[in-house]
């Protein structure tokens, strides 16, 4: 039994280089997206092409609540 495209999710924790290149790679072939980031940059970028973007540093306490 496949899965429909609408159930392909992927989170990436670390959306740097290599992550973001997966993240908009994966966007492109329908899977959901979602990200975390330090860069406020790379958020607008990966915003804008659908995919939901997160700011945070996973070495700061508080950052799994947001």
């Amino acid at each position: 039994m496949g899965r429909s495209e609408s159930n392909r999710n992927l989170v990436i924790l670390g959306a740097g280089y290599v992550g973001s290149a997966l993240a908009i790679a994966a966007r492109g072939s329908c899977w959901v997206v979602s990200a975390l980031t330090r860069n406020q940059d790379r958020i607008e970028t990966l915003e804008s092409l659908g995919i939901a973007a997160i700011q945070a540093r996973t070495d700061e306490p508080g950052w799994e609540s947001m």
